[in-house]
């Protein structure tokens, strides 16, 4: 339709019409906008990319060389989309530096329960910074996922990652030095585990799938709630049959205010103030 592939900043000449009880908008003309960055108009990072990535680099040299290598190797194929795409194109983690806040997060609390729990924390630190690598395959820079996406999916994506870096160093007789092919193993295992085609089969894997859970739950869930400071969570809503929404809040002469959207089924509410 257009001559230009996305993402994309245009500007669009636009027809509206009423059709039925809804409104259809047709695009008219759409021409490139020049002189404007893409990042303007994407969700703000939430996190400081350069210190960020300083904590890993940090973490990579304090777990087991052979692990190191093959953590290190990974990161370096891609950088800067490592740095700088979203985990997902919307909820948890979807804004700028997303895969990078969810990596830091998740590797500093796996370290944590690795500690507590007596589990092997060089292997948990290691499958943790390279858990969310293979999300720069299944997102583009408009926050759409691509082909790769339906394809494989993320979990394999990193997967792969993880195995083709490994048979490259073990190709070459010095980078191959302290390499284990039971950690690498143990390491793809890991992050396979994320997706749902693998079961684990070790309490470092259970962990931190579960870890994954909570950090990606709780981050969708501050998502949709972070409009008001005292929020609540009903027990029917649009993740796993809960409802997400702002409490009632009562004001004078026992007026309530019913402040933000509600979704209840497929039905998007947007209460309005109202005397109860």
């Amino acid at each position: 339709m257009f001559g230009f592939e996305p993402p994309i900043i245009a500007k669009e000449k636009i027809e509206c019409v009423e059709y039925g009880a809804s409104l259809a908008i047709k695009i008219k003309e759409c021409v490139g906008a020049d002189g404007y960055s893409i990042e303007n108009f994407l969700p703000k990072a939430q996190i400081d990319a350069k210190e960020g990535w300083k904590k890993i680099v940090s973490e990579t040299k304090s777990i087991r060389k052979g692990l190191s290598r093959v953590v290190c190797s990974v990161l370096a194929e891609d950088k800067t989309k490592f740095l700088s795409l979203p985990l997902n194109p919307t909820g948890a983690f979807s804004r700028q530096s997303g895969i990078l806040e969810a990596t830091v997060k998740l590797m500093e609390v796996a370290k944590t329960v690795a500690s507590q729990q007596n589990l092997d924390s060089d292997l948990m630190v290691a499958a943790s910074i390279l858990y969310y690598n293979g999300v720069i395959d299944t997102i583009d820079d408009g926050y759409n996922y691509t082909v790769a996406d339906l394809m494989y999916g993320p979990s394999i994506c990193s997967y792969t990652k993880v195995q083709k870096k490994a048979m490259e160093l073990m190709q070459n007789e010095e980078a191959r030095q302290g390499i284990s092919g039971e950690d690498v193993m143990l390491l793809a295992h890991t992050i396979a585990v994320k997706g749902d085609e693998v079961e684990p089969v070790i309490p470092e894997a259970t962990a931190l799938k579960l870890l994954h859970s909570v950090l990606v739950e709780t981050d969708d869930m501050n998502e949709m709630l972070k409009k008001g400071d005292t929020q609540i969570v009903t027990d029917v809503n649009n993740i796993h049959k809960r409802s997400y929404f702002s409490p009632v809040l009562k004001g004078e002469n026992n007026v309530f205010c019913l402040g933000y959207y509600i979704l209840q089924g497929d039905i998007l509410l947007h209460p309005v103030p109202a005397v109860i």
